[in-house]
């Protein structure tokens, strides 16, 4: 094919003498009137989808197709004999383009196609014909849909694209077949990343709405809108489930092994904390990959579920420890015993120590011992003092017998008292051990109760968590009625 060189056209064209870049080729009082832009979007890549910020990035080739009359020329006689097609400068600034371009713009955008779309040459044809093919980002901020399923999810991202200033009346915009392609290269394959492209899920309908202009006239102007709808399907959803959904479910169940600990032991309730910090730690993690909104995922719901579960764990040892120290008179008694025992200074006397009433454990008993022994000692005496010594022995004998019976007379008060207290202390003691058997009792029961209750409803509620995973959706799809008089489904 024979290309005409740009200044030899510029120069030479008779149409170009006049030609206004900014003023639509046609102009009607319709949209099948006006001048009529088929777009043609060939996906190459998804370059990112961000669900916590609903950002999406899609490398793509945006192709337009219109016809300008005022671009044609005669390519069968003088200096164009041949000549079928030509290239011009083309951007939406008209100061940089040499033709008029539509005016097509990204309604739901993070970023304008004019800046994420590279400036490109349009070709000409002898016609008038003009293709225009740009390569780029589209950016786009979507209502995302399908994410309440997450990590089982597939997200839907929908983008409307339209003319900005303006109407239907000069560009009808309109799409080519196919409507939208997809790049089958190796570079276009979506590999290591958390989502990959459902290519037999892609949308596209056409609607036409009408507004009156600014200038208040009561003729409704309308504007032509085309809105794709892009599938994406969640690569990652085995990560969440070991990194996220596995570990909260685990961390839950060891939760409950708190039952199994002696209320006795102290580390029953920092056991039941220590699960419930490592579900904090994990929820923590895994915000940054969720969005921050009012809506429940599926994730969330189960995180937080579980989490109440191992709350309520950690809410019945405290209860059941509570309840059993604060029957528990053990500790009182021994608090009572003690002060008993130190309160008493005198010696405990032990009776199994005492022969004839008297205790070889008391240092005061010496004095009995003392006359014991004088009195063995008085037989060793002569026979020819027998009757000054029997007078001797029997003053002494009377004296020290008086404060022998006294001696006798305290370690047996003492001796009856160590017994009444030892009595009373062993049954205190017997006494106490019955109540702390008793609720000792208790506490396993309400334990043993409490672990059947939560291995019933735990997992009875994971298996309907899991089984609902298809009801779980939003109504935030784009779904348009079909039924309406300007939607046109295309596909």
């Amino acid at each position: 094919m024979n290309y005409l060189p740009l200044n030899l056209l510029l120069s030479n064209v008779k149409t170009l003498i006049n030609y206004s870049k900014t003023a639509t080729p046609r102009i009607g009082y319709s949209s099948t009137d006006s001048t009529e832009v088929q777009i043609q979007i060939h996906t190459f890549k998804l370059k990112s989808l961000d669900i916590a910020t609903s950002q999406m990035s899609m490398t793509i080739w945006m192709r337009l197709f219109w016809n300008d009359p005022r671009l044609a020329w005669n390519n069968t006689e003088g200096k164009y004999l041949g000549i079928n097609e030509t290239s011009y400068n083309a951007d939406v600034n008209p100061e940089i383009s040499q033709i008029w371009v539509p005016e097509l713009e990204l309604y739901n955008q993070d970023e304008s196609l004019s800046q994420s779309l590279s400036p490109k040459a349009a070709n000409v044809d002898f016609k008038g014909n003009v293709f225009w093919s740009r390569v780029g980002d589209i950016k786009p901020i979507c209502t995302l849909s399908g994410l309440k399923k997450h990590p089982f999810d597939s997200i839907e991202c929908s983008f409307s694209l339209g003319g900005w200033a303006k109407s239907g009346f000069f560009t009808n915009y309109t799409t080519k077949d196919p409507p939208v392609s997809f790049a089958n290269s190796l570079h276009s394959k979506n590999a290591y990343m958390e989502f990959e492209l459902i290519k037999d899920k892609v949308r596209l309908y056409r609607s036409i709405d009408y507004y009156n202009n600014t200038y208040g006239d009561e003729l409704s102007q309308p504007w032509p809108l085309l809105t794709y709808t892009y599938v994406f399907k969640r690569k990652t959803s085995l990560i969440y489930i070991k990194t996220l959904v596995g570990p909260t479910i685990v961390f839950t169940f060891l939760a409950s092994a708190v039952f199994f600990f002696d209320v006795r032991c102290g580390e029953r309730l920092g056991y039941g904390i220590t699960i419930l910090l490592a579900m904090m730690a994990i929820e923590i993690i895994a915000a940054d990959a969720l969005p921050t909104c009012s809506e429940w995922l599926w994730t969330e719901f189960v995180s937080t579920i579980s989490s109440l579960f191992a709350v309520c764990c950690v809410i019945e040892s405290s209860y059941i420890t509570h309840l059993y120290y604060k029957q528990r008179k053990e500790d009182v008694s021994e608090y009572e015993t003690t002060a008993m025992l130190k309160k008493n200074d005198d010696p405990i006397i032990d009776p199994l120590t005492v022969e004839d009433g008297v205790s070889s454990n008391d240092n005061s008993n010496s004095l009995i011992s003392g006359t014991i022994i004088g009195s063995h000692l008085s037989q060793t005496i002569d026979e020819k003092d027998v009757l000054t010594n029997s007078i001797l022995s029997s003053m002494v004998n009377n004296a020290f017998l008086k404060k022998a019976r006294k001696e006798i007379k305290r370690t047996s008060c003492l001796s009856r008292f160590n017994r009444f207290r030892q009595n009373s202390v062993a049954s205190r003691y017997e006494k106490s051990f019955n109540i702390d058997a008793k609720f000792f009792d208790k506490v396993r029961k309400i334990d043993a109760i409490s672990f059947k209750v939560f291995i019933i409803t735990y997992p009875l509620y994971l298996i309907i968590m899991f089984a609902s995973i298809p009801l779980w959706t939003d109504n935030y799809g784009d779904h348009p009625d079909e039924t309406k008089d300007n939607i046109q489904i295309l596909l």
